[in-house]
């Protein structure tokens, strides 16, 4: 169920929302969701909400913005009045950095013209002054004026850090012109949609309110790019969520074992995910062993595109099903995880 904004689940009502959500209550799964934000970010919350109480379905609010702290209310108030609900929120983000393939994907899961066609129909319609209209009208990333847009680890060494309005200049173009040209062209670049900040992702941080929160638990919302390749879809804050997220609750006041609570205990009892999220005898010892005083990830202003698969610091050692999976001297072992299998919470 996730992804609701996008085709074709845009298309879906919320009494098909709630068709499919009674599904997926009958196996006591979780339906979760990207909400349409484009009808408001509470009106979106409350929408799905809704589709939890009228199907029955536990139901998790995936990547809650934190600039609407009414929403997070939302969420507080229909888990007090029994609704199986969490949300998790990303504390930090930059945009996302996308190699011209995967935008080309993008681009079609966004048009209702397009996505019939496939990627190779978002390539044709780029070479049409009609296409094009298509991709301008549908396509998001092409708000504004293309300022907080980039172009990196570019083929043309010309063109590497400048912003796409920076190239439209240089070009005497429309910048709207300057993005078909280069999503068009033979070459290939690596697209910074929103650059190192993002509007949406305050630096103060979230409310208190939000913070104070005990259904809220930290999300990533990591975008699975291509295994072999780092490059093909990344962002440059969302790999360092949880100690954002630890720092960001410790300097507002929340303890740390309800942030470890929060982010532990709490949403393996919501998944159904058995003997795990705590420790005590009798579960299974996934442990990571934290320095708080050094546990942090680069900041925006230190963070580099050139570096996809940048670390928290301050982990010193993890456990995974009982075994050293990371130590002092880096990866021990990769393979001491399992497939987790849920159990209804009924």
């Amino acid at each position: 169920m996730h992804l609701v904004p996008y085709v074709p689940s845009r298309y879906a009502d919320i009494d098909e929302l709630v068709e499919v959500a009674s599904i997926i209550e009958e196996y006591d799964g979780i339906a979760a969701a990207h909400l349409r934000h484009v009808i408001g970010i509470k009106e979106a919350t409350e929408e799905f909400v809704e589709v939890g109480k009228k199907s029955g379905a536990k139901i998790q609010i995936s990547h809650l913005k934190s600039t609407c702290p009414e929403a997070f209310d939302v969420v507080k108030d229909a888990a007090e009045g029994g609704l199986r609900v969490l949300a998790d929120t990303i504390p930090r983000s930059s945009g996302h950095c996308t190699s011209k393939s995967r935008l080309h994907q993008f681009i079609m899961a966004l048009s209702d013209e397009l996505f019939a066609g496939g990627v190779e129909g978002v390539k044709a319609a780029l070479k049409t002054p009609e296409g094009r209209a298509t991709i301008t009208k549908d396509a998001y990333i092409f708000a504004g004026d293309k300022s907080d847009k980039y172009v990196i680890l570019s083929e043309d060494p010309s063109l590497e850090g400048k912003s796409v309005k920076e190239i439209a200049d240089e070009r005497n173009q429309d910048p709207d012109e300057t993005m078909l040209d280069l999503l068009a062209d033979d070459k290939d670049y690596t697209f910074w949609l929103g650059g190192p900040t993002r509007p949406d992702f305050p630096p103060e941080g979230h409310s208190q309110s939000i913070v104070e929160n005990p259904y809220i638990c930290v999300g990533t919302d990591r975008i699975m790019g291509d295994s072999e390749n780092p490059y093909d879809w990344y962002e440059l804050q969302r790999r360092g969520g949880f100690p954002v997220f630890m720092n960001m609750y410790l300097s507002k006041g929340v303890p740390v074992e309800e942030i470890v609570r929060r982010n532990t205990s709490m949403v393996a009892k919501h998944f159904g995910i058995k003997e795990r999220g705590e420790l005590k005898e009798g579960t299974y010892a996934d442990i990571s062993v934290i320095d708080l005083e050094a546990y942090d990830y680069p900041s925006p202003e230190e963070a580099d595109y050139r570096k996809p698969l940048t670390v928290a610091s301050g982990v010193e050692t993890v456990l995974v099903n009982g075994e050293i999976a990371l130590d002092s001297n880096g990866l021990n072992n990769p393979y001491s995880g399992k497939v987790l299998m849920r159990e209804k919470n009924k």
